[in-house]
């Protein structure tokens, strides 16, 4: 067996999840297996699964009680038996006839594919060659962005994964695929990155919003624990101080982004939320390189200014709703 899908549902929306499950068959001269993992779902889904899968001796079927999608995934890793693993959400495209198989067969222990939106259709991510990449070339791109975050769109080696107890945790609201990657790059060696586009995932504002709406705290305890893994990760890198600190520069940007448009949208949509534990919550380690907007961010977070990030909330969302 070369490959596993593994493909949590919930309660997806029936043309999607037939549009994700055609598209897994679109795979061409890859001996692959699908795991899907239907997490609770009501009967309609576990009902259509049933039929979809019936006389498919490549599908494994596991219908379990609602726990959430990182549970869904690591009980898909435990039964997957394929040289490696990969992810598919339920209302995403895999472009399987894209997959080369030949390198299958080779001795990798990462693949790394370009992915994209169902809005823009463009690459989220580019690193500089085809073909064998160096570790601390993956670990430099991984910090410096989310542009590796996402677990879909990469091959994995199942032996690297089980063998180090990889597995996504269970309690984050967002946040968790970038450390269950981070975790299998750090045991990985052999990279391997082709510019094929893989994988095309469903953008949806409301998934967003709705998790700022529910939990929010979460989500900010969350970017702490991926930006202070980020800053760990570098200090285990031989660079340069000077490469170093542009590194941190990076991350130090992107997490401030980050915290910023979280905190302006839970003002915006939570009320009732606890302003200061958030604001409190803000943990720039460096202030290192950040650019001119990031600085004007980092001073009004800085200074608790809860009027000026809510009028620049409702100002973005005006800007959106008309541009």
């Amino acid at each position: 067996m070369e490959l596993s899908i593994i493909m949590p549902v919930y309660n997806e929306n029936l043309k999607k999840l037939q549009r994700a499950l055609n598209s897994v068959a679109s795979l061409i001269g890859v001996k692959y297996e699908l795991i899907i993992v239907n997490d609770g779902s009501e009967n309609y889904i576990d009902n259509y699964l049933k039929n979809y899968i019936h006389g498919k001796e490549n599908i494994v079927y596991i219908n379990k009680e609602n726990e959430g999608v990182s549970i869904a995934r690591n009980i898909g890793i435990k039964h997957a038996r394929g040289k490696y693993i990969t992810f598919v959400d339920s209302d995403d495209i895999l472009c399987g006839n894209k997959i080369d198989s030949t390198l299958l067969n080779k001795n990798l222990d990462c693949i790394i594919y370009n992915i994209k939106n169902n809005i823009s259709k463009l690459q989220l991510r580019k690193l500089k060659n085809e073909g064998i990449i160096n570790k601390e070339e993956v670990l430099i791109e991984f910090l410096s962005g989310d542009t590796l975050n996402s677990a879909y769109g990469k091959l994995y080696r199942n032996e690297i994964i089980k063998k180090n107890s990889i597995h996504f945790m269970n309690n984050m609201v967002t946040g968790e695929d970038a450390l269950f990657v981070i975790d299998v790059f750090e045991k990985s060696n052999i990279f391997y990155y082709s510019k094929e586009d893989i994988y095309v995932y469903d953008y949806d504002i409301k998934h967003e919003n709705y998790r700022v709406d529910n939990y929010p705290l979460s989500i900010i305890k969350d970017l702490n624990i991926l930006y202070n893994k980020k800053i760990t990760l570098v200090d285990g890198l031989d660079l340069t101080h000077e490469y170093k600190r542009k590194v941190l520069g990076r991350i130090s940007n992107d997490y401030t982004k980050k915290f910023f448009n979280t905190v302006v949208s839970i003002l915006i949509y939570d009320g009732e939320v606890d302003t200061e534990t958030i604001l409190n919550s803000f943990e720039d380690k460096f202030d290192i390189g950040l650019s001119r907007i990031n600085k004007f961010r980092n001073i009004l977070l800085k200074r608790n200014s809860v009027l000026m990030l809510k009028a620049y909330g409702y100002i973005r969302r005006i800007y959106i709703r008309f541009k």
